[in-house]
């Protein structure tokens, strides 16, 4: 009944379009082709003569509450239910005279039937202090003040109510069935026109959208694979920010440059500009104008994407495993015209494991030429090393979000802070810059995060030692095995770190940094 109401109101408000619009077929149609048949089928005088019908053989609120008993009512299309339902009103009409009679006899003019969880209904209830009670009356159940019966009459009736009542029921079942048989003959209209009726709704929502300030109608690119962006805010944030959202630039070809590296500081807004990015993709493809200064964007198959962390106990999945088995997926299923996003990927395991995946992901993707555009968020800086090398130079952007260090000097990003325990004030752009950036500022997170100063402090102090070469106790360590014969350190170079060596290819110095690093710990320890 809902979805009749529905179409009914559908048809009263549109009917007014379809009219204007017939009556100027003349000078030419005003509606689009969709818009014309989604009309047409709403408004179809056969659905509409259909759906009054309905309206005046059903009780809507009985269809809303499901209670068969009381949904058809029309007794000249339904007699045999009308006629059901007229016996046992008659026999509920007989349960309210006799107790009229009741309360003559017994003298009480307030007397009631009452109905008991598991006990029944048409129960008459007396105090216990009442002493004239027949005693062909029944006591069913009591409490300390009344007790409750079942007169003989009473009971008479109830069992007539009770066949009654059974008998409506089967004969309602058997009538809607009979019912929604007879709909089936307009089940090919109603379904057109709820069908109809949903595109109207989506192409409404999006001509509202698309009508809103700042937004502009994205050009598709007939060849190639590729998304230029000017200016594109995102569409959630720039609806609920009362300034709206920092537009970004964004540009991408499978003929240029394919990946984007992203970096920057915790909270930056990296995750929101690749987010930024799909969903400006989607809207245009979907027939949306997009919250930007100028779009152009060759058709995409799919957007692919890898966010977040999330484990699949049920599975027996870690969330690193997770991690890897969707960045399996979607180097296995994109194509040149898929746009894939991957955040963090390599985060889940040991930095020396989740910098090589990463490194090595993002090289496989761009160098394969079946693989489609890629944004590639990180805080590795070995990832950004990868658009300054010589390998894949133009192949890969690197970027960074802005940000202002509250404690660095003017232009330098060096932080300036005297003490060793301060922690850098960092002031968020959420502006997409050229450059990778090194710094992820976890300590300033830490502290908007919460958490007790005095660990925030001693973390900054750790960490400047981490950057230094490690802490006091490494480095104290590190002096003794430095005073060792010059012979035991020769053999132990020569056997380790002499035999590192630095090629000049970015894939083979990362493996020997990592070498020389775990050789360096052996001589630390």
């Amino acid at each position: 009944m809902q979805l009749v109401k529905a179409l009914l109101l559908a048809s009263e408000i549109l009917e007014p379009s379809v009219a204007a619009e017939t009556d100027g077929v003349g000078g030419g149609s005003s509606l689009t082709p969709i818009l014309r048949e989604c009309l047409e089928r709403v408004t179809d005088v056969g659905l509409v003569q259909e759906c009054h019908r309905q309206m005046g053989v059903l009780d809507a609120e009985s269809a809303a509450k499901n209670d068969k008993l009381h949904l058809f009512a029309s007794s000249e299309r339904f007699p045999k239910v009308a006629a059901l339902q007229g016996n046992v009103a008659g026999v509920r009409a007989e349960l309210q005279g006799y107790l009229d009679v009741l309360r003559k006899e017994l003298r009480k003019p307030s007397l009631k039937y009452v109905s008991i969880q598991n006990q029944g209904d048409w129960l008459v209830e007396l105090p216990v202090t009442f002493k004239g009670v027949p005693r062909d009356w029944a006591k069913v159940c009591g409490t300390k003040q009344v007790n409750r019966f079942m007169p003989p009459t009473v009971r008479g009736l109830k069992e007539r109510l009770e066949v009654h009542q059974e008998l409506l029921l089967i004969e309602c079942n058997k009538t809607w069935k009979r019912f929604l048989g007879d709909m089936e003959q307009h089940y090919l209209a109603f379904s057109q026109a709820v069908q109809a009726l949903a595109s109207l709704d989506a192409l409404i929502a999006l001509a509202s959208v698309s009508s809103s300030t700042g937004y502009t109608r994205p050009r598709f690119l007939s060849s190639g694979s590729r998304i230029s962006i000017e200016g594109g805010r995102h569409p959630v944030l720039d609806a609920v920010l009362e300034r709206g959202a920092v537009p970004n630039n964004t540009g991408l070809d499978v003929e240029k440059q394919k990946a984007a590296v992203v970096m920057g500081p915790n909270m930056g807004g990296k995750s929101v500009y690749v987010k930024q990015v799909a969903l400006l993709s989607i809207m245009a493809q979907v027939g949306c104008f997009v919250p930007a200064s100028k779009m152009e964007l060759s058709p995409l198959d799919a957007v692919w994407t890898r966010m977040g962390a999330d484990d699949s106990l049920s599975r027996g999945q870690s969330t690193f495993q997770v991690e890897l088995g969707e960045a399996s997926l979607m180097m296995r299923a994109s194509t040149p015209r898929t746009l894939l996003i991957m955040d963090e990927l390599g985060r889940g395991t040991s930095t020396h494991d989740g910098v090589a995946i990463a490194v090595e992901t993002l090289k496989w993707l761009v160098e394969s030429q079946a693989k489609g555009l890629l944004l590639f968020v990180t805080h590795f800086p070995e990832v950004g090393a990868l658009a300054s090398g010589d390998e894949l130079r133009g192949r890969i952007g690197a970027y960074h979000m802005g940000f202002i260090n509250s404690n660095s000097q003017p232009g330098s990003g060096i932080d300036t802070a005297d003490a060793s325990d301060r922690v850098p004030k960092v002031t968020f752009l959420y502006k997409v810059q050229s450059g990778a950036c090194d710094r992820s500022f976890g300590l300033n997170v830490a502290r908007m995060a919460g958490v007790p100063e005095g660990v925030v402090k001693r973390s900054s102090r750790l960490s400047r030692e981490f950057e230094a070469g490690g802490s006091r106790a490494q480095q104290t360590q590190k002096r003794l095995k430095l005073c060792l014969s010059a012979e035991a350190l020769a053999k132990e170079l020569r056997g380790g770190l002499a035999g590192v060596a630095f090629t000049g290819a970015l894939e083979a110095d990362v493996q020997s940094q990592a070498r020389a690093r775990e050789l360096l710990q052996r001589l630390q320890t």
